[in-house]
């Protein structure tokens, strides 16, 4: 039985990803635009699209590269500010670096100040959790109270 599930499952992932290079192939080019846009927003490099161009080959339409930069041009100016960079750090992801050397500044101040906050206050915590076990090994380590 687990045999059947997997292979239903593995059939299923395998139609996934062929569907979804087959949308990517023959996407308009708002599409593109839209693909590449998700990609810099997703924090993806650029360099995903070359895996579209070696997929897709002769079905790729002509502008597809261009209107994919477009798009992803547009999303870094969504991925690479300061609030972004903030949010990564604070939740302890890793700094990027897909942003240009223009807009990186802001994205990595505001990492750096995040992951500093986060590191402290995970010092704090590791801190209370050891004082804690401290606190119930004394506890449970003491005599008993003489009645």
């Amino acid at each position: 039985m687990k045999k059947i599930i997997l292979f239903l499952l593995l059939s299923l992932l395998i139609g996934c990803q062929s569907t979804t290079t087959e949308i990517a192939c023959n996407a308009s080019e708002t599409e593109w635009y839209e693909f590449g846009q998700q990609a810099a927003v997703s924090g993806k490099s650029v360099r995903i699209f070359d895996s579209y161009k070696q997929q897709c080959s002769e079905q790729l339409i002509q502008t597809a590269q261009t209107h994919y930069i477009d798009g992803f041009t547009d999303g870094l100016m969504t991925y690479c500010t300061y609030d972004n960079g903030f949010e990564r750090g604070k939740k302890g992801l890793e700094l990027n670096t897909i942003c240009p050397l223009e807009m990186r500044a802001e994205f990595e101040k505001g990492f750096k100040i995040a992951k500093r906050i986060r590191d402290e206050e995970m010092k704090q915590a590791e801190h209370a959790l050891r004082e804690r076990e401290r606190y119930i090994q004394q506890r449970d380590n003491a005599p008993p109270e003489k009645k």
